[in-house]
């Protein structure tokens, strides 16, 4: 999987990159499906039957392509960390779990082609009160099936969001490490 990043420092505690990136997950045997497979392919006479239940076992190998651009900082005197990523991926023959109520269990797809692109952006900022820090993230995707994937109850997904791929995500956390002597901390 390669991938080539470019990197400038605009000073000690500024710099830019941007990357080309490519991805690969091998292809597979669904677990979720043996059962029902491995019964229909074995006690089949039909080949066409069992070619079906043998496929239907199977994944293929999912590849991505894409690239991201961004920044990472240190400003304040290195007391506030402030990062940005813009990035588009493009994934070809996506791994998938979708629910088959056929054999009522998840069985893994390959999506024709799933576009995401979005922006992450984290901070930590290192407050003036000895061992408190504040910090966070704030992500927007947008991730889409974008060409022809037909579902489980065959409706065609092109165009549409990817599941379990929200638009908005983000968190913020506050850590404090108190000192209760040489050897001893509470963290909270």
């Amino acid at each position: 999987s390669p991938e080539v990043v470019l990197k400038y420092d605009i000073n000690d505690d500024v710099n830019v990159y941007a990357a080309f990136k490519t991805g690969f997950k091998s292809g597979g045997v669904d677990n979720n499906t043996l059962p029902t497979g491995t019964v229909l392919l074995l006690n089949s006479p039909d080949p066409a039957v069992a070619e079906a239940a043998a496929s239907a076992l199977r994944f293929d190998s999912e590849t991505s392509i894409g690239g991201e651009i961004g920044i990472r900082s240190q400003l304040a005197n290195r007391s506030l960390t402030l990062n940005a990523t813009l990035f588009h991926y493009v994934f070809d023959d996506q791994q998938i779990q979708n629910f088959d109520v056929n054999i009522f269990n998840f069985r893994t797809f390959n999506a024709g082609e799933t576009t995401t692109r979005g922006i992450d952006i984290d901070w930590r900022w290192s407050t003036p009160l000895d061992g408190l820090n504040l910090s966070g993230a704030v992500s927007y995707l947008d991730a889409e099936f974008s060409d022809t994937f037909i579902s489980v109850n065959g409706l065609d997904l092109d165009g549409r969001d990817a599941a379990r791929a929200p638009q908005w995500s983000g968190n913020v956390a506050i850590d404090w490490d108190i000192p209760l002597g040489d050897s001893l901390e509470l963290g909270l």
